[in-house]
C-alpha cells in the first residue's frame, strides 16, 4: 500500500487549521499558497496582513505516524502512552523551534500542529498534560494545535500567546 505524500498531508493539515482559526479566533485566510520555510503564506481576509503558516503533525511515535500515513496496512492493536504524547510534541516544537530561525519569511509566523495520534487528539487530552509541554523561544508568533472537539469537529488550542 503506497502512503500519503508528504504535500498531501501539508494541504490537509493547512485545510484543517484554516477552518479551525476561522471558528476559534474568526479570522479568515485566504490566498493561501504553498511555499518553503515557512511551508505556507496566507492573507488575513480583515486586515490584508501576509502571515507565514509552518504545518507539522504530531504523533506519539514514528510506528502511529507510520500507520496514519498508511505505510503499516496491517496493524492490530496500539496503545496510548500520555508520556510519549508529551515526549513527542516537546521535541517536535524544539526542532520547529530551532528551524524558524533560518525562515525567509517577514511577517508573522504561526506553527500548526496536526494532533494525528488516535489516542490522544482531543482538547481534554491536552488540558490534562498541558503543564508539561514545554514552549521555547522561537518566532513563532503563535503555536496551535489542531484538535478535534467531541463531534470530530475540527478545534484549535493556543500553546503559545500572540
Amino acid at each position: 500500500m503506497q502512503g500519503i505524500k508528504k504535500k498531501n498531508g501539508e494541504g490537509f493539515i493547512i485545510n484543517r487549521f484554516t477552518k479551525g482559526y476561522s471558528v476559534t479566533c474568526g479570522i479568515s485566510l485566504i490566498n493561501i499558497s504553498a511555499r518553503e520555510r515557512p511551508d505556507f503564506e496566507a492573507t488575513i481576509r480583515e486586515t490584508g496582513e501576509k502571515i507565514g503558516i509552518e504545518v507539522t503533525g504530531l504523533y506519539q511515535n514514528q510506528r502511529e505516524a507510520m500507520i496514519n500515513y498508511f505505510k503499516i496496512p496491517d496493524w492490530d492493536t496500539f496503545a496510548g502512552s500520555l508520556d510519549e504524547i508529551v515526549s513527542s510534541l516537546n521535541i517536535r516544537l524544539e526542532k520547529k523551534a530551532a528551524l524558524s530561525n533560518e525562515y525567509e519569511f517577514e511577517g508573522r509566523l504561526l506553527l500548526a500542529i496536526w494532533t494525528g495520534s488516535m489516542a490522544f487528539n482531543q482538547p481534554f487530552d491536552f488540558k490534562f498534560i498541558f503543564d508539561q509541554i514545554e514552549v521555547p523561544s522561537s518566532r513563532f508568533d503563535q503555536i496551535w494545535l489542531i484538535l478535534k472537539d467531541q463531534k470530530g469537529e475540527t478545534t484549535l488550542m493556543l500553546l503559545s500567546p500572540s
